[in-house]
């Protein structure tokens, strides 16, 4: 079997491995709207309170939950690129841990500023905190 066949029939498995891995997404996500305390019929008429909980609850979850999971997967992706270690991960490296110090400083130092958004732009400054911690020792070092 000569080079080009062999990378043919790779890329072909690659992508019906892509296709199937996307129908699974897509059933999985139609699974998520339907199913709960109260199931959603995707095939009938919706009444006002399943229309309510499908675009007030459960699509915005859904959605929440799919850009959480692309951000990890960024993160991880781009850390293990920049520090040139596969098992690069943001719990492993302690960046998570940066972000919960940063969270428990402002609770202390600054309880005014204890809201939901204080908290979460001294979790993003502390995990930015511990990345450049993070970069510069892995420049320094080699």
């Amino acid at each position: 079997m000569e080079f080009n066949q062999l990378l043919n029939q790779n890329q072909r498995r690659w992508h019906t491995l892509m296709l199937v891995m996307f129908g699974v997404l897509i059933g999985c996500a139609f699974l998520h709207l339907s199913v709960g305390e109260i199931f959603i019929n995707p095939f009938s008429p919706q009444t006002a309170l399943e229309s309510r909980l499908l675009y007030d609850l459960r699509l915005p979850r859904l959605l929440a939950a799919a850009a959480i999971g692309a951000a990890l997967a960024l993160s991880g992706a781009s850390l293990q690129v920049l520090l040139g270690n596969v098992l690069a991960e943001p719990g492993v490296l302690g960046i998570s841990g940066g972000a919960s110090l940063g969270m428990v400083l402002i609770l202390f130092a600054f309880p005014a500023a204890a809201t939901p958004l204080g908290f979460m732009l001294a979790g993003v400054a502390g995990a930015l905190g511990f990345t450049l911690i993070l970069v510069s020792m892995a420049r320094t070092s080699g």
